[in-house]
């Protein structure tokens, strides 16, 4: 026994700073009451839908890092189940992840499993702007077994896609007035977040092929992206490659 039901595509404001925000993904806390006396047992979580619209112009400089967090996990590496580094310069950006893990309805922290954890960088603003809109929105299954789906074509635990207002799947477009080399140069080469410490843990650094995490001594983690290399010289190839990280 199994519906699909999903939340409507709710937006928050994301006040000017270049400090990290997170932000819940909450599931109205009627509901798993509700569905436990239905019979269910299990919430499958989907897709997750993720927009983020920068309030200045185009072709600012502006780079967000994104990421979803499952926020029972008290380690970073564990809790971050996709990231993507981005540039903002051509419009509002689209990300869709698929998640593929269930939380039993009697998980006390089932409402707020879920964060989006958000960073911008490049073109600050005056204290108490408004920066960008972030719209999200949860796909989810109700049942009453805990099985997971079955992903085709893919090993991994988790699938992402990202597309620009302009619809170019998987990647992000160039700001218009500054040459490919300077943008590359305003890519952060690391981010730092302070996720760990309100769980006040610290784990040892974990690696993968594209993203690295680094915890340091003082509770906080570093979080460093590869920057791509080889698509320069191609005409019509696109500057900035869609990171992210995914774990089992």
């Amino acid at each position: 026994m199994e519906y699909v039901q999903s939340s409507k595509f709710s937006s928050c404001q994301v006040p000017a700073t270049e400090e990290e925000q997170f932000i819940s993904l909450n599931i109205p806390e009627n509901l798993p009451r509700l569905w436990q006396q239905q019979g269910y047992t299990h919430l499958h979580f989907g897709v997750v839908r993720i927009g983020l619209t920068l309030h200045a112009r185009k072709g600012l400089p502006v780079i967000a890092r994104i990421a979803l967090i499952d926020s029972r996990l008290k380690s970073y590496q564990q809790a971050c189940i996709g990231t993507v580094q981005t540039t903002l310069n051509a419009g509002t950006v689209f990300i869709t992840l698929f998640p593929n893990f269930n939380v039993s309805l009697q998980d006390p922290n089932l409402l707020k499993t879920l964060k989006v954890q958000l960073q911008l960088v490049g073109a600050p603003m005056q204290e108490k702007s408004v920066a960008a809109t972030l719209h999200h929105q949860i796909v989810y299954r109700i049942q009453d077994h805990a099985l997971d789906l079955v992903l085709p074509s893919s090993d991994e635990a988790l699938y992402l896609e990202v597309t620009s207002a302009s619809q170019a799947p998987n990647s992000i477009q160039i700001p218009r007035q500054i040459f490919r080399e300077e943008l590359l140069r305003r890519l952060p080469e690391s981010w730092v977040t302070s996720y760990e410490k309100l769980h006040q843990a610290t784990q040892s650094p974990i690696q993968s092929s594209e993203v690295s995490f680094h915890s340091r001594n003082d509770g906080t983690t570093e979080i460093k992206f590869e920057k791509p290399r080889s698509s320069f010289r191609k005409q019509r190839t696109l500057l900035l490659r869609c990171l992210f990280v995914c774990y089992l």
